[in-house]
Order: structure tokens, then C-alpha cells, then sequence
């Protein structure tokens, strides 16, 4: 299992550093109720509210002041996954103490939709087409949802 993990976080920030240039991959990681501590990766879980509500119920965007880290866990000692500006709109998908599973698009990125504002049959890892990762709660502002 340590082994499937270390493939699975060297996967994760391989990716990490190819999402300029390729679109999110789906990888399969363990929900958290299957996980100890974050350390690793950990993916944003989406239909959360339930088959009926959207994939994810709330948008927001990234407080003001420098760029914001997005991780690839909650964990302030995962992998930083890249920097977003203030203002960027994200969708959170999930909520755990201090930390937001969000799921954004940045400039330049070839899609319209994030199809998080659908719902989706089961809770399940946001599949894409978007990027997703964690932020700090204070980093998130909520604007709908």
C-alpha cells in the first residue's frame, strides 16, 4: 500500500508540473475515509450534497493579497501544486476544517466549464476537464452557494 501511494504522489506532481501544457488527468486516490494523514495527494471529492444538487455547491474566488497556494492535499506539508491570483473564481467541491477542495480554470485554459454545476450520479474524484487542489480556508471567498 506505501508503494501504490508513492506511485500515486509521484503521478500526482508529475502531473503537477505538466497541467500547463496537458489537461488534468484523472488519477485514483483513495477517499479520505480509506487515508490517514494527507501527506501525499489527496483529490477533491465532488456530489458530496448528494445525487441531486451539483457536483460542487459553492462558487467563490481567491482573497485578495499575494497568490494563493493550491496543494495537491490538506496538508500544509503536500506538494504545492501551482499559485493562484486574487480574484480567480473556484468552485469548491468539498470542505474539510481549514482547508478547500476547489476546482478552477486558469487563463489560458482550453475549456469553457469546469461541469461542476451539474450533478453527478455518486461521490466520486473530480474527473476534470478542470485543475483541482486544496487552499486554505482564509484564501477562499464564497460568493454563491
Amino acid at each position: 500500500m506505501t508503494r501504490l501511494r508513492s506511485i500515486v504522489a509521484a503521478t500526482g506532481l508529475l502531473l503537477g508540473a505538466l497541467q500547463p501544457v496537458i489537461a488534468q488527468v484523472p488519477t485514483t486516490v483513495p477517499a479520505a475515509e480509506e487515508e490517514g494523514p494527507f501527506s501525499e495527494v489527496r483529490a477533491v471529492r465532488v456530489g458530496i450534497d448528494g445525487p441531486g444538487m451539483d457536483a460542487c455547491g459553492t462558487t467563490g474566488v481567491v482573497t485578495p493579497g499575494t497568490d494563493a497556494p493550491v496543494l495537491a492535499a490538506p496538508d500544509p506539508a503536500a506538494a504545492e501544486i501551482e499559485r493562484l491570483p486574487a480574484g480567480l473564481v473556484l468552485y469548491m467541491c468539498e470542505e474539510l476544517p481549514g482547508w478547500r477542495g476547489v476546482v478552477y480554470a486558469t487563463e489560458g485554459d482550453p475549456w469553457e466549464t469546469c461541469e461542476t454545476g451539474s450533478p453527478v450520479p455518486q461521490e466520486m474524484n473530480y474527473p476534470g476537464p478542470c485543475r483541482s487542489g486544496w487552499i486554505a480556508a482564509e484564501r477562499f471567498e464564497m460568493m454563491a452557494g
